[in-house]
């Protein structure tokens, strides 16, 4: 049973899509923590990237329990940081090997603690909370987005990070902290999804798919019928008032 009394279910899943050649996301579920990151640089280097953030913050992260239990706890500051030693880790490893130049990740970390949620991101991985059968969006991209006409072919959109963890040895999070609510559920995850599913396709998925894990799935093979060029990983949290707790991971 969880101190704040909530029921945590979750399920995540990751898919490479259908043209990358390797799976540069990676994600981790740690009880009450839910953490995506989406690896950028060439020769597999964003694969480290992601694997060696999520590990590293999910470590500092779970070290801080002792700090709810005091009357104030700095939670912004202690997670600001957490990101620059994670972000400084990842830009000092890159530097030790010639393929691993440049490497770095974005995050989207989903915490909850007691009655409270704390959402931190860096790069343009998001979280979304769905409530009241309304779903919303709790992170603000790191990013400068232009537009682009070619032929009659549409609108390209091509985005620019302005914040990744790992590209520089030091970064800033963007912090977002609320209430959690029984019935609330939430979406962790990569641009592989939100690039091809929309915000309300994403709402009517939930609506369908009261499961974490059906939802997951729903949510994947959505954005892989649209094309899905990118790899795509996510998150569902379902919240209850129950007694017990429990989560699924599935690579």
């Amino acid at each position: 049973m969880m101190d704040s009394g909530f029921s945590l279910h979750a399920f995540g899943h990751s898919d490479r899509g259908l043209f990358r050649q390797n799976n540069e996301d990676y994600y981790g579920i740690f009880k009450d923590l839910f953490i995506v990151a989406d690896g950028l640089g060439g020769h597999n280097a964003g694969e480290v990237a992601s694997k060696m953030a999520v590990e590293t913050i999910a470590e500092k992260i779970l070290s801080l329990k002792s700090l709810l239990d005091t009357p104030s706890p700095d939670i912004e500051g202690q997670i600001r940081s957490i990101v620059k030693e994670t972000s400084k880790r990842v830009y000092e490893t890159s530097l030790k090997t010639p393929e691993q130049k440049g490497m770095g990740t974005t995050i989207a970390s989903l915490w909850i603690q007691k009655s409270y949620f704390t959402a931190f991101h860096v790069g343009d991985s998001r979280i979304y909370r769905y409530r009241n059968d309304q779903l919303t969006l709790m992170t603000s991209d790191h990013a400068n987005e232009v537009s682009i006409d070619e032929d009659q072919l549409g609108e390209i959109r091509r985005r620019y990070l302005t914040q990744a963890i790992g590209t520089t040895p030091d970064c800033e999070a963007r912090i977002y902290r609320d209430q959690v609510q029984s019935n609330d559920r939430f979406i962790v995850c990569s641009d592989g999804l939100t690039d091809y599913v929309t915000t309300k396709e994403m709402e009517l998925l939930l609506l369908k798919n009261k499961d974490a894990k059906q939802a997951t799935h729903a949510l994947i093979e959505a954005a892989l019928s649209r094309g899905g060029r990118d790899n795509i990983t996510a998150i569902v949290l379902n919240v209850s008032k129950q007694i017990e707790s429990s989560s699924d991971q599935a690579s």
